[in-house]
């Protein structure tokens, strides 16, 4: 087997400072969201899990290299492509199943909204058929 050897990936200090700069801002703002509840606990867990991956990238650029050297893929850059389409459907799998799980529970509770809209309305007509006669006698009174 001959294969070519992969380049060294290599990230400029200045860009690496920036990106790891960026990586904590997004850290802090999915803590952020999931101090004031507007991110679930296990959806925070999805998005850390994602940017811990992507600092092990800035901070170990070879891994790249590596994993695209493992499946046969001759450039970073194309190892990268790869890891990228791979991670954003992974992504979208575990987003699709969110919603179909969310979608299944919205469909019961709109199933039970609907049972008690007719318990009450059934409530309802039996408190007017009581209601009525009693009126009716208050006017004979009169």
């Amino acid at each position: 087997m001959n294969t070519i050897p992969m380049e060294a990936a290599y990230i400029p200090p200045r860009l690496k400072a920036a990106m790891l700069v960026a990586i904590l801002i997004f850290f802090i703002g999915i803590l952020y969201l999931l101090k004031h509840r507007k991110l679930q606990l296990r959806y925070t867990l999805l998005w850390l899990a994602c940017g811990f991956f992507l600092g092990i990238l800035v901070l170990f650029p070879n891994v790249i290299s590596f994993l695209g050297h493992l499946i046969g893929i001759q450039t970073t850059m194309n190892a990268l492509y790869i890891l990228l389409l791979a991670f954003l459907f992974i992504l979208g799998i575990s987003l699709t199943s969110i919603i179909s799980i969310q979608k299944s529970e919205i469909q019961k509770l709109d199933e039970n909204v609907a049972l008690l809209e007719r318990r009450v309305r059934i409530l309802e007509d039996q408190k007017e058929e009581t209601d009525t006669p009693s009126a009716d006698r208050s006017k004979l009174q009169e």
